[in-house]
């Protein structure tokens, strides 16, 4: 309908290869680098994380940065030649011998200086594709779990919850989902797939199986939030977190209480653009008329998968 706008679109053609980079973020789960520089890991999450990094030389690099813990280049063949190549981060000269065009990783040693090298993670840590938050949990394969092990009452909650939450991914994502009971899950489906789990430890098994390894967790009909307890009677609880029992997937809990708190699950869904939902969340009846005003508390895992104060909102806890 445009051919004027076409034609100019065609005789446009983008810089594969810029000499200068500018790159911002703030979730390394969404874009973690443009062109040939990638940024590994923020000291910071979710605050802006900056990297500016410019060819100034055949054999010279110079590069800025901001709340960034490690990165990485990409040197580019078009400008930057084989052999002594100097690399200036924030006015910290490292020298590295370029033998053949590959990535150049960069990180923070425990004195805060930069060194070559990647940045060795011991344990969990947030990486995209298992960052976080609860809405990831549905961006790779995965399979509803409703819990068996409960109550009638309870498993026909959770199957419910489970069929209802696949209509949703009928009509908003298009697809189908598999649901199957917890005692269905074997090792094939542990391996290959993200897992959304519907019931909490007295209900669900697969729930039951991993309930001690999660930060938050269901004791005794109360939520544990890290060693604290969250007051209040049939609360509920979403949360996304790596798979304790096959790491490189994710689980999301959405567990109750009691049974009016799994029932409450169905509440502050995921499955739309807007949805802001972080890591993990909990909350009371309250949300039906108040809205964010039923949560008690809610936030982001830290970039270890741990608790942060500084990540999330607590209100009233007990220990």
């Amino acid at each position: 309908n445009y051919p004027e706008m076409m034609e100019f679109l065609r005789s446009k053609v983008r810089d594969e290869a810029p000499k200068k980079v500018v790159f911002k973020t703030t979730d390394l789960a969404l874009n973690d680098g443009i062109y040939w520089v990638r940024i590994d890991q923020m000291e910071e999450l979710y605050r802006d994380a900056l990297i500016v990094a410019e060819v100034k030389g055949d054999h010279f690099i110079d590069v800025k940065v901001s709340n960034v813990a490690g990165f990485t280049l990409f040197p580019p063949e078009r400008w930057v030649k084989l052999g002594r190549l100097r690399v200036l981060v924030n006015g910290r000269e490292l020298r590295v011998d370029l033998k053949k065009y590959g990535p150049v990783s960069i990180r923070r040693d425990k004195k805060g200086r930069f060194a070559l090298g990647r940045i060795k993670h011991k344990g969990l840590w947030k990486r995209p594709g298992l960052y976080g938050p609860i809405k990831r949990a549905y961006f790779s394969p995965f399979v509803f779990v409703y819990g068996t092990i409960g109550t009638p009452e309870e498993t026909e909650v959770n199957l419910h919850l489970a069929r209802t939450k696949a209509q949703k991914w009928w009509y908003r994502g298009n697809g189908w989902v598999r649901i199957v009971p917890d005692t269905s899950v074997d090792e094939r489906i542990i391996e290959s797939y993200n897992l959304i789990l519907f019931g909490g430890p007295e209900s669900n098994l697969v729930t039951r199986r991993i309930n001690d390894e999660l930060p938050i967790r269901i004791e005794g009909g109360r939520i544990v939030l890290g060693e604290r307890t969250v007051p209040g009677e049939h609360l509920a609880l979403k949360e996304v977190y790596p798979n304790p029992l096959n790491p490189e997937r994710l689980v999301l809990v959405n567990a109750g209480t009691d049974l009016e708190g799994t029932k409450l699950t169905g509440a502050l869904d995921a499955l739309h653009a807007s949805s802001g939902l972080p890591d993990y969340i909990v909350y009371g009846k309250a949300v039906r008329t108040e809205g964010w005003g039923g949560v008690v508390a809610a936030g982001f895992f830290d970039v270890k998968w741990k608790l942060a104060p500084s990540l999330g909102f607590f209100g009233q806890l007990v220990r």
